[in-house]
This record gives C-alpha cells, sequence and structure tokens, in this order.
C-alpha cells in the first residue's frame, strides 16, 4: 500500500495537518516535541484502531480514547485520519479513514475488501512499524549484509504468506 494523500486532525499533538506523499517516501522532522511521533500514531491508528505507543504493558493509566485525541478537542467524532492509497496490482486510489470514536472500524468501499484485508492482517501483527532498532540496525549494515537483514525483516516473511 502507497499512501499518495494523509490528512490527520486532532490525534495527538496535531490539531489539523495534510501530507500529500504522492506514493513516494516521506520523512518527518523537526525539534523534539512538533508532532513527529503523532504522524507516525495517526498512521497506526488509521490501520490498527490503536496507536501502540500509548497502549499496552507498562502504559498506565494512559487510554486512547483520552489520550489519542488532540488536548484540546472534546468531541471524538473530530478525531481522525484519512488516507487516499493506491495498493499494488491496483491503479484505483482508495480512500479508506479511521475515527477515534469508532476506531474499531475502518471505514472504505466494501468493493476493495479483498485488497483491504491483507494489509490489516499486517497491521495488526504489527508489521507496520519498524522500530528505531530495527532502522538503525540497516542504516548501519554493510551493503553485502543489508539485503539480508532486509529480508529477515517480519514485514517481508508475512507478505511471503509465512504467517
Amino acid at each position: 500500500m502507497k499512501i499518495k494523500e494523509l490528512y490527520i486532525e486532532n490525534i495527538r499533538g496535531i490539531k489539523y495537518l495534510s501530507i500529500f506523499p504522492n506514493c513516494e517516501n516521506f520523512v518527518v522532522y523537526g525539534l523534539n516535541g512538533t508532532g513527529k511521533s503523532a504522524v507516525v500514531d495517526a498512521i497506526d491508528l488509521l490501520l490498527t484502531g490503536n496507536i501502540s505507543r500509548i497502549s499496552g504493558e507498562g502504559t498506565g493509566n494512559i487510554f486512547l480514547k483520552k489520550h489519542g485525541k488532540h488536548v484540546d478537542e472534546e468531541d471524538e467524532k473530530n478525531a481522525f485520519v484519512k488516507a487516499i492509497v493506491i495498493i499494488d496490482n491496483c491503479d484505483t486510489e482508495i480512500e479508506i479513514s479511521r475515527c477515534m470514536e469508532k476506531n474499531n472500524e475502518l471505514v472504505y468501499d466494501e468493493k476493495y475488501k479483498s485488497l483491504i484485508e491483507p494489509i490489516l492482517i499486517l497491521a495488526e501483527n504489527k508489521h507496520h512499524i519498524l522500530s528505531r532498532k530495527e532502522i538503525l540496525n540497516l542504516i548501519v549494515s554493510a551493503p553485502k549484509s543489508r539485503a539480508e537483514k532486509i529480508t529477515n525483516l517480519k514485514i517481508l516473511k508475512i507478505l511471503e504468506g509465512n504467517y
């Protein structure tokens, strides 16, 4: 799946943000506290209905419904992520969106269900986000071993059907 357009509203530290990567890689950079991680959180929410960074063991009294939306936003209906995506083997643009109010419901045209479901399986198994450690490991690896390390990433194993 490639993101053509990404719209984030009232998610974590982002009041409103539009990004237009046009199906290309993109880099989010900035000073601490400027919302870089919130972009990743928004994509995580879009694909899984959750924000991994603020859930699970060790997060204490942090909850998605309370801490996932922007601090100034009262209404969960106004906290959402929407993307226009293109999926391999399908040149059609597909709009997908998820609202904080109904975080368990990804909204998209049902005719694309067979294309969307494999992506959701990857995301459900947390294979849509690389950790800093995994990224740094790839960056500092020798060119000869980099291809092997990329092949060993869990995401590629999932794509090959080894889940």
